[in-house]
């Protein structure tokens, strides 16, 4: 009798459970939106965070139910991960409270932040409308082409570093290496000041990626005036202040006249020979750079405590501060490429392709180092790309390769050659690339595609395999899951 009542609850049980995952799997959406509540009231956050991603992956919208999920967010630590949820949320296309509750907390947030950094000007640091900035502390520089260069220019740049490293609290520190520096100062006699206009230009600073991994800034410093005449310490000093907030990664402007990093402090503190002083402005403006985790960093191990999005807001806002920007910068200094470039991104920003290709030629025929050549024609290739010309991006490339080979480039020209409809030369650049890089999920789903729309299912098949092979975790990847039967069973 005892065996028989077991066998019955057990038999129960069986039929409790095979019910639960019938209805799980039925109805995934209220199975997922149950165990989030479930587990907040139980205050596991972070879990039944989870399962209301789930609940919405599967359809959810329900406004009490996504209010629960910001919840979720502002009630755990706010580190980047949440911010990114946050503004992961804020995309969704409904209108309810819980979206105002969760841009109010946004904006709360960030004016707390803004607090400990008043009198900044970070919106101004986007670099092709991306943060930009070392990973890693120190940050090192070298000198470059140093024959004949006057002692003192070396000695007041160091000085500089030194302020730099004071005015930041030794938050950031800097040391010279010779082995793959992150700052290049590359001396230059050959100034292209304009005599008639007296516009001072001592420096600039380029910045050099690959495969949107930054590799080094070089600073062009020249050393004469455009009466032959050595700049003079204070003169090296203060441009030195101004370049090396490029060199970290600040690739905008002041509009405060006041500031170091103004557009015209540089040819004012020439003009006038004193010696400058940082405001609270610039300091507290690198200081809140190195608190954003970047874009576009020198490792895989990109590191914050904000996102780029909390700190500098949406894209509007960002496009129009650069266009103005770039404008003043061309105003100032006519014959230096860099305004050019700039002038040229913000066209891009806002689709007018033809305008940022008659920009970038511009910057081409000013452009007075191999560097700048390069950076000009992957620009050029990428807004001819954008504007669907790829005969003219393929051109460009090419004559980009001549100079400089890197992933981003041959990344671009797999995609060129692809629209092209020279489906042979795509595929070997993807393989090329996959050689190169076979952990990256762009190369493959480029090469995959190609594969599919040839009908090359087993290749196809074979690019996923050895990519999930390598990498188990994005067995999962909601990017891969369109291939569907291709990719069964890997």
């Amino acid at each position: 009798m005892n065996l028989k009542k077991r066998e019955i609850t057990g038999y129960l049980a069986l039929v409790i459970i095979v019910s639960a995952l019938l209805y799980s799997y039925n109805n995934p959406a209220k199975i997922n939106t149950w165990l989030g509540e479930f587990l907040y009231k139980r205050n596991n956050i972070p879990v039944a965070q989870l399962y209301l991603e789930k609940a919405f992956a599967n359809g959810v919208k329900d406004s009490s139910v996504r209010d629960l999920y910001v919840n979720t967010i502002i009630n755990s630590p706010f580190d980047t991960d949440a911010q990114q949820k946050l503004k992961n949320f804020l995309s969704y296309p409904i209108d309810d409270d819980a979206k105002r509750k969760a841009m109010t907390f946004l904006a709360d947030f960030r004016r707390e932040v803004y607090k400990n950094y008043p009198e900044n000007y970070i919106t101004q640091t986007v670099y092709n409308q991306q943060v930009m900035r070392w990973n890693e502390i120190p940050v090192t520089y070298t000198f470059k082409n140093t024959a004949g260069v006057p002692e003192y220019f070396k000695q007041e740049i160091e000085n500089a570093f030194t302020r730099w490293e004071v005015a930041t609290e030794h938050q950031l520190l800097f040391t010279q290496n010779d082995t793959n520096p992150n700052i290049i100062i590359d001396f230059n006699s050959d100034n292209k000041v304009d005599p008639n206009s007296r516009k001072y230009i001592v420096a600039y600073t380029i910045p050099s990626l690959n495969a949107n991994v930054l590799q080094n800034m070089t600073i062009k410093f020249y050393l004469k005036d455009y009466n032959g005449e050595y700049y003079s310490k204070n003169q090296v000093y203060n441009t030195a202040l101004h370049e090396i907030v490029h060199a970290l990664g600040f690739m905008g402007h002041s509009g405060d006249n006041e500031d170091v990093m103004h557009s015209t402090k540089d040819s004012k503190a020439v003009v006038n020979d004193k010696r400058i002083e940082l405001t609270q402005g610039d300091i507290n403006t690198v200081k809140l750079l190195y608190k954003i985790k970047p874009d576009i960093t020198n490792n895989n191990n990109s590191s914050g405590i904000y996102t780029p999005f909390l700190i500098l807001g949406g894209e509007q806002r960002i496009q129009k501060a650069k266009m103005n920007e770039a404008v003043s910068y061309v105003n100032r200094a006519p014959n230096i490429a860099n305004g050019y470039i700039d002038l040229a991104d913000g066209y891009v920003a806002k689709k007018d392709y033809d305008s940022a290709i008659k920009s970038l030629k511009k910057a081409l025929k000013l452009a007075d180092s191999t560097e700048m050549r390069s950076m000009i024609f992957y620009n050029l290739a990428v807004v001819y790309y954008y504007s669907e010309n790829y005969p003219m991006s393929e051109k460009y490339i090419l004559a980009l390769l001549k100079y400089k080979d890197t992933e981003d480039s041959r990344y671009l020209l797999a995609q060129v050659y692809s629209k092209n409809g020279q489906t042979a030369k795509s595929v070997e650049e993807y393989k090329n690339l996959l050689r190169i890089n076979p952990n990256n999920i762009e190369y493959v789903i480029g090469l995959t595609n190609l594969y599919v729309t040839e009908r090359k299912y087993m290749d196809a098949r074979k690019v996923l395999r050895d990519y999930i092979k390598l990498n188990p975790s994005e067995r999962n990847n909601p990017r891969l899951k369109s291939y569907g039967i291709i990719r069964m069973f890997i």
